[in-house]
């Protein structure tokens, strides 16, 4: 029996070539399988070559719950404004020098040490590096964070307040479930409006 299928369009964006290729995984019959697959590699070589142009006017990114150890591939990402990357194995943070239009940065829940790798995301206003394993807050006084209005380190090792007098827009400072004792360091830090200390 012959099976005739109409022919697949060529994806213009990121969510219909994926939805092209669930239709391939999920196609049973041999001979439309073969024919997907044909119509997949044509469109591999020649229109994905567009593939950059989308990742240009891509401005949210999320790649939760996955195994990444490294940040990188983002430099023709140049219109993020959102990336979250939370649950995975990052251990660093780097990789988004391209990223100067991003405004919300999501790393809860890896295996990050050190907040350095953030320099020149002057746009950005939300940076959430909860349940990681950060023991000092550092690398954010010269990363020229000057729109950083919300700070979020909870469940992290963390056994002093500082390094945040680089942050002229900081409001809200989350620092629940560290091992602080006292609460200082907060003078070079004028804006700030909410401290959440719970669970210290």
């Amino acid at each position: 029996m012959v099976h005739h299928h109409p022919r697949l369009p060529a994806p213009s964006t990121l969510r219909q070539f994926h939805e092209m290729l669930d239709i391939i995984a999920s196609t049973e019959d041999s001979e439309t399988h073969f024919e997907c697959m044909k119509i997949a590699e044509l469109l591999v070589g020649r229109e994905l070559d567009d593939m950059a142009a989308m990742a240009a006017e891509l401005e949210e990114l999320y790649l939760m719950h996955n195994r990444i150890q490294t940040i990188e591939h983002l430099e023709a990402c140049t219109s993020l404004r959102k990336v979250s990357l939370r649950a995975n194995r990052i251990e660093g943070i780097g990789g988004l020098q391209s990223c100067t239009q991003l405004r919300e940065l999501e790393l809860y829940e890896n295996q990050i040490t050190t907040l350095t790798g953030l320099e020149g995301l002057r746009h950005l206003t939300t940076l959430d590096v909860s349940f990681n394993q950060l023991g000092r807050i550092e690398g954010l006084a010269s990363a020229g964070l000057e729109a950083l209005s919300s700070l979020y380190l909870a469940h992290n090792r963390i056994e002093r307040i500082e390094g945040l007098s680089g942050l002229p827009s900081l409001q809200l400072l989350e620092l629940g479930s560290n091992s602080l004792r006292r609460v200082e360091n907060l003078a070079g830090v004028p804006t700030l409006t909410e401290l959440r200390l719970g669970r210290n």
